[in-house]
């Protein structure tokens, strides 16, 4: 029998500050065709984070089982808020231009302060059972709650931009309760441990912290955005020249459906495993996650009746799209219902191929070929009810659809090892999008991004990376150096791994691209 218990804290905290040449009133600048900031961020933030894990075990050997009885807790709190240099006081304000002409702007409603915390507890009970000696069955079940709350006083400093207003607790948090199953098994098909199968059918909570009661948050940082008539031509922005609000969707307007469920992950996999000769183990498994009982929004308060199409050439691209504008008559209205919507569901199949030769007559190797596709809302939970989000439906940001590694080693003459990790895999999908601006047509939203093909019609460039490590110890009486070079990108490939995908005069523009061929010298030494 044993005990184990352990815990642990962390506490941080990651303000994000103007640089020295920021004054107090200077006006952040957009440039939504450029696409690049200047002179300031429109905000500024101050976040203390901590958080606190917990955790006590008690593990019973009893012949073929092994029982294990758990228990675990997790706490976080998020103290955040934003500011502003427009105005002493933080009040936010961004003017957003369109290459360099006055196009609208977004106003926030900084100053913000809240305090946002969480707390999920959970007791298991797992076994590891030997039946018989060929099968080893893990079978184990899990009941956790969660739930979040916000700490009072809960106030809106009024702004030019907002009224000021102090409110209630928020109420109809969750407070989720749930029973989770999870069960896997191995086959040794021979008995002589070289031949294996696993199979495993798992459920997961998806534990989403502070961003349940974030929703509604009264006072969390929100914007607008206006439209913009520059009358006097002095690309400045005057309260009398700004347009309606599209309103502010703050906490107050977002509600939970009664009986929400956690998301939930499902996960099944099956593994082939042999051992070959040489000291070779090849394996080849399946993989399978569902995400389940995602959470989306709907504004109930601008229905989807209320869009009307409109077919514009967009000016700067010259693409043909249909925008849908909302009826005026709805600016601002904000009623949030967040709900279990089957639009969120996520899916992703995958394939692995392995190959591993321990380090045997001076040398070894690893190998791995993976096969991936995913399916989700690209969207995630912008509201249901706004048509102008289309192609929801497409694979994942980061999704890579083949990846390639083999990294090997071998001890070459008078004592160096040389080892290499060659990698290749597929471009990341692009989300190509056009900008409906004022230009093109008048909106009662202001402006309005549409997806304008399915998400990786287009992919970012391949990429291929070599990597070589040479190394040779030495050995000085009770002393050991070890001199190395390392060389990084050895085919120095540059590949651009980020970019402006608005179509426009900066489409197709970098953002991240890898990092050039690097050499690297250096040296351990231990005594």
């Amino acid at each position: 029998m044993v005990v184990e218990a352990s815990g642990i804290t962390m506490n941080g905290q990651t303000d994000t500050l103007p640089q020295k040449d920021v004054q107090i009133g200077e006006i952040p600048r957009f440039d939504s065709i450029t696409r690049t900031n200047t002179v300031a961020a429109a905000t500024y933030s101050y976040n203390n984070g901590w958080r606190a894990h917990a955790q006590a075990s008690l593990t019973y050997y009893a012949g073929p089982h092994n029982l294990k009885l758990g228990w675990q807790m997790y706490q976080t709190r998020s103290v955040g808020g934003g500011w502003s240099v427009y105005t002493p006081e933080g009040y936010g304000l961004r003017a957003v231009f369109r290459n360099g002409v006055p196009d609208s702007v977004n106003t926030y409603n900084t100053p913000t302060r809240s305090v946002e915390r969480s707390r999920d507890h959970g007791v298991y009970l797992q076994d590891t059972w030997r039946p018989i000696n060929k099968v080893t069955l893990n079978l184990g079940i899990r009941f956790q709650t969660g739930h979040g709350w916000i700490d009072t006083p809960l106030c809106q400093e009024a702004t030019p931009f907002i009224a000021g207003q102090c409110f209630d607790h928020p109420q109809g948090v969750p407070l989720w309760k749930n029973w989770v199953p999870r069960a896997s098994a191995i086959y040794d098909v021979f008995g002589n441990g070289r031949t294996a199968v696993k199979v495993s059918a798992n459920r997961y909570l998806i534990p989403l912290g502070v961003t349940v009661i974030g929703r509604l948050d009264p006072i969390s940082l929100q914007n607008d955005t206006r439209s913009w008539t520059d009358r006097n031509r002095d690309l400045i922005p005057q309260l009398d020249e700004l347009g309606p609000s599209t309103g502010f969707n703050l906490g107050t307007t977002n509600r939970y459906v009664d009986h929400l469920r956690q998301p939930i992950v499902n996960e099944l996999s099956t593994e082939f495993q042999q051992q070959l000769p040489a000291q070779v183990v090849v394996s080849a498994g399946y993989y399978y996650r569902g995400h389940r009982d995602m959470i989306g929004s709907t504004n109930v308060a601008v229905p989807r009746e209320s869009y009307t199409p409109i077919t514009v050439t967009e000016v700067v691209s010259g693409r043909r799209v249909t925008v849908y504008n909302q009826d005026p008559a709805t600016l601002g209205k904000f009623d949030v219902v967040w709900s279990n919507q089957p639009e969120q569901d996520r899916n992703f199949h995958g394939v692995d191929l392995t190959i591993r030769k321990s380090m045997a007559h001076r040398w070894m190797v690893m190998g791995s070929a993976s096969w991936g596709k995913s399916d989700i809302d690209i969207a995630g939970t912008v509201d249901l009810n706004n048509p102008n989000f289309t192609f929801r439906r497409g694979p994942e940001s980061n999704e890579r659809p083949f990846f390639m590694k083999v990294s090997s080693a071998c001890q070459a003459p008078l004592g160096v090892t040389v080892a290499a990790n060659f990698q290749h895999y597929l471009g990341l999908p692009e989300t190509t999008t056009v900008q409906v601006t004022s230009a093109t047509v008048r909106l009662t939203q202001v402006n309005q991004t549409l997806v304008v093909d399915p998400v990786g019609t287009i992919r970012q460039p391949d990429v291929s990376l070599l990597d070589l490590n040479f190394q040779r110890p030495f050995t000085l009486g009770k002393m050991r150096l070890d001199p190395r070079i390392d060389i990084f990108n050895l085919l120095n490939s540059s590949g651009i791994t980020s970019y402006v995908a608005q179509l426009g005069p900066s489409y197709g523009r970098a953002i991240e691209v890898i990092g050039g061929r690097l050499i690297k010298f250096g040296v351990n030494f231990n005594f």
